[in-house]
């Protein structure tokens, strides 16, 4: 056998005691803090399980179990839970729909504005008293449904300004609960709170009623102060035992009242299907102002007409503001008129619907519906033709003096009915002897009087101009029925 031959290997690198024990001791803290977490729990265990609080309270739990109080408080908590949340989930859809239709009563021109509701006859005639605009509701909670609170209170609606005493914008009116199940109102509703408030505070007495008095009666009690147990454990153990009974099944009750809900509808899909879309009825009106003497009948349907593109049945809805006025006939009936009531007539009887003239002007409001949708309101005057007053123009001048101005040259009117005038009026506000003066067939006019002209004699009338003077001079016109407003201009006349 061969010599070894020795190899001298390079020098390693070493590391003192003190260093090494100081890289190891974080390591050794890390594994200690290991073992002690894993072993936390059985240590807790041991020690929760020799506690005298703990026996008393398994004990309580046990004896609550074999004498069927737990399984019997479940029983009613998981069937009150179930039917609070049935009754509640429905309350609360109700109210759901309520609002929606709220929202579509704001939108809709008829129902939110003199009226809404009306309703309609064999003979298609439709009669409505006018009611207060639609309230504005607001959006029920959803958490209203397990503890519903004043949710269905605060639903009301308020009206600012509505009130003819107080001033607009400093009253309010409350109008009334939308609450759909009028029964509720007479009870609390049987919501999620009203199971904790109520049944759980009863259940509460039932378990802890005889927890003393039981153990007395049974002699256990004695047993049990004889050993070096304190009073407040025992409390304290009766305590969590009956809390125990009593928390957990509750939880397992609530647990199914909500898979009742999530069950109840995660099995339906929402599916929105859009049906024809209905157009808005369109009204025509062929004149909103109807000259009628007083006594004349004027045919309504020579004036109205409508379309409606779906081709639905249409109503027109009439509404008669004026009281003692004239008078709307639908087949020689007389029909309503102020104090908010409206009422409609089918197309086909639009022809023997006629309206009456009284000695003034009456204002009628006409629509018309297919059932689902409004035109809106379009307002016809029918009576004597409504006069505008004329309107006078004129402007400041200038003349030479002595110069003889013709009337018709200082001012222009206007009428928008095309009356022809029937009488004019001027005066002269500047009264000294050096001004100029109105002259009427050659008779000269004194200053600071009305000068009435007639058509005939305007054509002679004329202005003579002073000198080194302003005429402040004022003219109206007169169509017959009304005068014209006043119109003041300056003439001024040179040297």
């Amino acid at each position: 056998m061969k010599d070894v031959q020795q190899i001298n290997w390079p020098m390693l690198p070493t590391l003192s005691p003190g260093t090494a024990a100081a890289m190891v001791q974080p390591l050794r803290w890390l594994v200690g803090a290991a073992d002690w977490a894993l072993t936390l729990p059985m240590h807790r265990r041991k020690r929760i399980s020799d506690s005298q609080i703990w026996l008393i309270t398994e004990k309580e739990i046990i004896t609550n179990i074999q004498n069927l109080k737990s399984p019997a408080a479940f029983l009613l908590m998981a069937i009150l839970i179930l039917i609070s949340f049935f009754l509640m989930s429905a309350d609360y859809q109700k109210r759901m729909d309520n609002w929606s239709n709220n929202q579509v009563a704001q939108k809709d021109k008829l129902f939110s504005g003199m009226t809404s509701s009306y309703r309609s006859t064999e003979s298609m005639m439709m009669n409505a008293r006018g009611i207060p605009r639609e309230p504005l509701l607001r959006r029920p909670l959803p958490l209203s449904m397990f503890a519903k609170g004043l949710d269905s209170v605060m639903e009301r609606s308020v009206t600012i300004g509505d009130n003819s005493v107080v001033p607009v914008a400093t009253s309010f009116t409350l109008g009334t609960t939308q609450e759909r199940n009028r029964n509720l109102l007479l009870f609390a509703p049987p919501d999620y709170l009203y199971v904790i408030k109520i049944i759980l505070s009863l259940l509460a007495m039932f378990f802890t009623y005889d927890a003393l008095v039981g153990e007395r009666e049974s002699g256990t009690l004695k047993a049990m102060l004889s050993g070096a147990v304190r009073r407040r454990t025992i409390l304290v153990g009766k305590w969590f035992g009956a809390s125990i009974s009593i928390i957990v099944p509750f939880l397992f009750a609530t647990g199914i009242g909500f898979a009742y809900l999530v069950f109840a509808y995660e099995g339906w899909t929402s599916v929105h299907v859009d049906g024809p879309v209905n157009h808005v009825p369109v009204l025509s009106v062929s004149n909103t102002n109807v000259s009628a003497t007083a006594g004349q009948t004027v045919q309504l349907s020579s004036y109205l007409s409508a379309t409606d593109a779906d081709g639905d049945s249409l109503v027109y809805v009439f509404y008669d503001s004026t009281v003692g006025g004239g008078r709307i006939y639908a087949n020689g009936v007389a029909q309503p008129e102020g104090n908010g009531q409206m009422f409609g007539v089918a197309a086909s009887q639009l022809s023997q619907t006629t309206f009456v003239a009284g000695a003034s002007g009456d204002d009628i409001l006409v629509g018309v519906t297919d059932g689902k949708s409004f035109s809106g309101w379009t307002s016809v005057h029918i009576g004597p033709p409504v006069n505008h007053a004329p309107v006078v123009y004129v402007s400041d001048q200038t003349w030479s003096g002595g110069a003889s101005v013709p009337v018709t040259k200082l001012f222009l009117v206007s009428d928008a009915d095309g009356n022809a005038m029937t009488a004019y009026q001027f005066q002269d506000g500047n009264a000294n002897a050096a001004s100029g003066h109105f002259v009427v067939n050659g008779v000269a006019q004194a200053a600071n009087q009305t000068i009435d002209v007639t058509p005939s004699q305007l054509a002679q009338t004329t202005f003579l101009a002073g000198h080194n003077t302003v005429d402040h001079l004022m003219v109206r016109a007169f169509d017959g029925t009304t005068w014209s407003d006043w119109k003041q201009f300056d003439l001024t006349s040179l040297a």
